[in-house]
This record gives C-alpha cells, structure tokens and sequence, in this order.
C-alpha cells in the first residue's frame, strides 16, 4: 500500500501485470488506469479514465471529476456517481449506473444493455447499445 505523507502531492506509476485486478481508494486527483484484467475504484476528486480492460469495471464511488471509461471486455458499472461527466464506449457486456448526480451521460458501442437507474441532470445520449435500453429519472 502506498501511503504519502499527510497534507502533500503525490504522484505515482505502478506498473503490474495485465492479468491483475485493480482495487483503487482515491481522495484526490486523477486516474488514469489501463490494460489490467478488472477495476473497482471508489474515487472522492479528479478525472478518472480507464481503458483497455479485459474484465469488469466497478466504480463504487465517484465524488466529481470526469469518468472515461473505454475498451472494456466485461461488464461496467457506476454505483454512484456525483458530478462530471461520464463517457462509456466499447463495452463487450452491459453499462449500468445507479445514481448520477450532474454531469452528462454519453454511451457508444455497448454490446449488452444500457441502464441508467437515476440520471440526476444532465443529458443521457446513447448509440449502438446491443439488447435493452432503460432510462429513468
């Protein structure tokens, strides 16, 4: 685990092997993770892109800052998101969101369905979505 010291800027590259599954606690600052096996992030602050996953994707919690999230082999899905936009493209199994706060949703290239429990505000667009598309308010 890597800890940095209280009240300072850390940056880091942890480079591992593409057939691990990535959890990742962050307060601040942002995300960029790519070509491992699965993702779970819970997230306070930052951008957040993701890409190249040959498993699922999990975001339990995301506070504000963007979420990309792209080339993903397995499922995705966003428990909550606060604000920031989110984009979602390339996914090999379904997308779902349950609690948006603000920020626009934009989805392309999903094989399985698309469902968007609660889309807070924002606009929610959407194409090549494979089976069932659900959208509540």
């Amino acid at each position: 685990m890597l800890t940095p010291p209280t009240n300072s800027k850390f940056d880091a590259m942890i480079e591992i092997h593409d057939s691990f599954q990535v959890t990742i606690v962050d307060t601040s600052g942002d995300i960029e993770i790519f070509s491992v096996a699965g993702v779970r992030l819970s997230d306070a602050s930052g951008d957040v892109l993701i890409s190249d996953i040959s498993g699922d994707v999990v975001v339990v919690g995301d506070g504000s800052g963007h979420l990309n999230i792209k080339n993903v082999n397995g499922n995705v899905e966003i428990i909550g998101d606060g604000s920031g936009d989110i984009i979602v493209s390339d996914v090999g199994g379904s997308f779902h969101l349950e609690d948006d706060g603000s920020g626009d949703i934009t989805a392309r290239d999903i094989c399985g369905d698309f469902v968007v429990e609660n889309s807070g505000s924002g606009d929610v667009s959407h194409s090549g979505i494979g089976r069932r598309v659900e959208i509540h308010n």
